[in-house]
């Protein structure tokens, strides 16, 4: 059964979408077969290879995500490592504006519309 397994790392993250990538066990104990990556306990991912991409989150929201390697004979799981996604734009508005005849040497109007 693998044995010191580091816990997955993050990498482009932004408000949905976090890149996971993990290493091969210190102690792999065997052939690895399949790595399974958990995200809040619920499996995401079954494979050979070391990232995936999580896509389509929710903003601002801290996700869990450990690392189980198996051999023939079982398998060993990380430690959980957490994450949380950036927060998002507001929706349903377009970038604000700022009329150049609203602008004088000491102030300025924005103007923000619902799309």
């Amino acid at each position: 059964i693998p044995d010191d397994i580091d816990p997955p790392t993050f990498s482009s993250v932004n408000a949905t979408d976090v890149l996971v990538s993990w290493t091969e066990p210190g102690q792999p104990n065997g052939v690895i077969v399949v790595y399974n990556l958990t995200l809040n306990g619920e499996s995401v991912f079954e494979g050979l290879a070391f990232s995936f991409l999580s896509a389509g989150l929710q903003p601002f929201t801290e996700y869990t995500y450990s690392i189980l390697a198996c051999t023939s004979k079982g398998c060993g799981s990380s430690s959980p490592a957490s994450v949380s996604t950036l927060e998002a734009p507001p929706e349903g508005y377009v970038s604000p504006t700022v009329p150049p005849s609203d602008v004088t040497p000491s102030s300025f109007a924005v103007t923000v519309n619902p799309v």
